[in-house]
């Protein structure tokens, strides 16, 4: 593989609280998305990953593969909990 098809994946709790560290995915494969480590904001639970911080579009179980696909050199995104 070519440098540039490493991609970034980072973490964000989105409301939750708690750190998760960066990981690695190759752009146009599948990354198998990670268990949850961030903790529940109050009265909510932890529902799945998204690429969107609403949940909008879809949603993502843990330990599931995520296709990863991005253009323009991108070398990071970001992956968001999203709770209910």
């Amino acid at each position: 593989f070519v440098t540039s098809d490493v991609i970034d994946v980072k973490f964000n709790a989105n409301t939750g609280t708690g750190e998760m560290l960066t990981k690695t995915a190759l752009n146009n494969r599948k990354f198998c998305l990670p268990i949850n480590r961030f903790v529940a904001p109050a009265n909510k639970k932890f529902v799945g990953w998204s690429l969107t911080a609403d949940g909008t579009g879809d949603i993502y179980k843990e330990m599931q593969d995520m296709p990863i696909s991005v253009v323009d050199g991108t070398t990071e995104i970001t992956i968001y909990a999203i709770w209910s």
